[in-house]
């Protein structure tokens, strides 16, 4: 959604790219209720949600606080908002990768330690 902002003009082609990034950007709504405690699950698994979940929506919540000014900043500079349009587009994008990489290397080593888990237990059955 963000990407189409940086095309947005006052013509037909920008109120219909407007319309798109309106569809698209609502679909991100339930990121601070859904999305959030779903990754903090998936990388700490359920028995540490309680002890991670507020870090997770403070640094979401951070970045919110950062990304507003920061973008009236590029306006102030470049008289534009496109800069800061293209800046936030390829952090997401960064921040994307980044985490199926983390998430990837988290069901890596979930899988490891519950290996181990029951390589145990099936040691110590077997004394």
């Amino acid at each position: 959604s963000m990407f189409c902002l940086i095309f947005l003009t006052n013509s037909a082609f920008g109120r219909a790219l407007a319309s798109v990034r309106l569809i698209v950007g609502s679909m991100a709504l339930p990121l601070e209720t859904v999305m959030l405690p779903l990754f903090e699950s998936e990388f700490f698994g359920n028995k540490s949600f309680d002890k991670f979940v507020g870090l997770f929506a403070s640094a979401s919540t951070a970045g919110f606080a950062i990304g507003a000014p920061f973008g009236n900043v590029c306006y102030d500079i470049f008289g534009s908002y496109k800069v800061a349009f293209v800046v936030f587009t390829v952090l997401m994008v960064v921040v994307a990768v980044g985490m199926q990489y983390v998430l990837t290397a988290a069901n890596r080593d979930r899988k490891i330690i519950l290996e181990r888990e029951e390589n145990k237990k099936e040691a110590v059955l077997a004394e």
